[in-house]
């Protein structure tokens, strides 16, 4: 999909672009253990040989993983159910991301950081 710049120049700030740093490195700091549930989410083909997965982007619509295997890297998008308003929403997301998450069958658990 393409944005023309006057839908740029209109467009309203991502209302995660000031607390995503924060949020992530929280995230990955303090939930070690809900970033890896959240792999749940993704085909089993994708965490095929994954030895690491880590939280890289956060925006209103959504959260990206970082899958890291040997050689290379995959990035995983998981959407929100609803896009957020304001950053002290975005735990609500979550948490809905890892109901869904937790709904999953059981899969081989990924370490979140060594």
């Amino acid at each position: 999909m393409r944005v023309g710049l006057d839908e740029l120049v209109l467009a309203e700030p991502d209302p995660l672009a000031v607390d995503e740093g924060s949020l992530l490195t929280h995230l990955a700091d303090a939930h070690r253990d809900s970033v890896t549930r959240l792999t749940r989410l993704a085909d089993p083909w994708l965490l095929h040989g994954a030895v690491r997965v880590l939280p890289l982007a956060l925006d209103r619509h959504g959260i990206t993983l970082r899958c890291e295997y040997a050689r290379n890297q995959r990035d995983l998008r998981l959407p929100f159910p609803a896009p957020v308003r304001k950053a002290s929403q975005v735990g609500e997301q979550i948490q809905l991301l890892l109901t869904a998450a937790r709904a999953c069958p059981k899969r081989r658990h990924l370490p979140a950081r060594p």
